[in-house]
C-alpha cells in the first residue's frame, strides 16, 4: 500500500478528487487533494536509479493539473507557431521539441491571455508531480504499464495523441510515456528526512523532467524516473504539462 495520507485542509475549498475544470482553450485540469506520500523509489525497485533516494514529502494544499500534457493544438493558437517535430501528428498530440525555456514563455503567454495575471500557470513542482502520478498508489507504475503508457515497446517508435492510455486514480493521462514532462525544478538530490512542499534546490545547472517518453525503455518509465536536462534543450521526447493556481 501506498503511503498516502490526505491532510485536514480545513482552510482549503471542499472539492472532490479527480474534479475537473476546463479554461477557456478547453484545457481539462483535475483537482489532486493535499497529503502525505513516499516519493522517489525502494533500493530493489527494477530500473531505479540511486537519484531516487525514497523520502516522505508532505503537499500541504490542493492544486489543480492538467489531465494530459500540453498538445499542438494548445500551443500554436497560444503562440501563433508549432515547434513539434512529430506536427503530422496532428492537434491532439503533445507539443514536444521545446526546452524548458519554451515552456515559460509559453505560461507567460498564456497567463497574459487567460487570466491576466502572472501566476495563474506553471509547470508543477518535482514533488506535485510525482505526487500526482501515483495518485496514492506505490511501485513503478499506478498501473499495468502497456495499458498507462507508450513506450519504446509500443509507441512505433513516435509520439501518440494524449489519453488514449488508461488514466490514473485521479484521472490523469500520460503521467507515464509518450513525452517527459518537464517540472519547475533544477535538479538536486534528494533527502532523507521529511519534506514540506519541496522546491528543488535555488540554483542549478539542470531542469528535472518527468515519466519517461515513446523512445524509452520500459524498464525506465516509472513514477520515480528523473531526467536531469539544460533548459535549452529541445527534443522530440520532451513536452510538459501546466499547474492551475487559484
Amino acid at each position: 500500500m501506498a503511503e498516502l495520507r490526505e491532510l485536514d485542509g480545513a482552510d482549503q475549498p471542499q472539492r472532490e478528487v479527480g474534479e475537473s475544470w476546463m479554461n477557456s482553450l478547453g484545457m481539462e485540469f483535475s483537482w489532486i487533494p493535499s497529503g502525505i506520500f513516499l516519493m522517489g523509489s525502494p533500493s530493489d525497485e527494477q530500473g531505479r536509479h540511486s537519484k531516487e533516494r525514497q523520502h516522505r514529502v508532505r503537499i500541504s494544499e490542493g492544486f489543480w493539473i492538467k489531465t494530459c500534457a500540453v498538445t499542438q493544438g494548445e500551443w500554436e493558437p497560444v503562440m501563433g507557431e508549432n515547434p513539434a517535430y512529430f506536427q503530422e501528428c496532428g492537434p491532439r498530440c503533445p507539443v514536444e521539441s521545446v526546452s524548458w525555456d519554451d515552456a515559460q514563455e509559453y505560461i507567460r503567454t498564456l497567463n497574459r491571455r487567460e487570466a491576466g495575471r502572472v501566476d495563474r500557470y506553471r509547470l508543477p513542482t518535482e514533488a506535485e508531480w510525482e505526487y500526482a502520478a501515483r495518485a496514492g498508489t506505490a511501485g513503478p507504475s499506478y498501473g499495468e504499464l502497456n495499458e498507462v503508457a507508450w513506450h519504446w515497446g509500443n509507441s512505433g517508435r513516435r509520439v501518440r495523441p494524449v489519453g488514449q492510455r488508461r488514466a490514473n486514480g485521479w484521472g490523469l493521462h500520460d503521467m507515464l510515456g509518450n513525452v517527459w514532462e518537464w517540472t519547475a525544478d533544477w535538479y538536486g538530490r534528494y533527502p532523507a528526512e521529511l519534506v514540506t512542499d519541496p522546491r528543488g534546490p535555488g540554483t542549478g545547472s539542470s531542469r528535472v523532467a518527468r515519466g519517461g517518453s515513446w523512445y524509452i525503455d520500459p524498464l525506465n518509465v516509472r513514477s520515480a524516473s528523473r531526467y536531469d536536462l539544460s533548459p535549452g534543450i529541445r527534443r522530440s521526447t520532451l513536452g510538459f504539462r501546466l499547474v492551475r493556481t487559484e
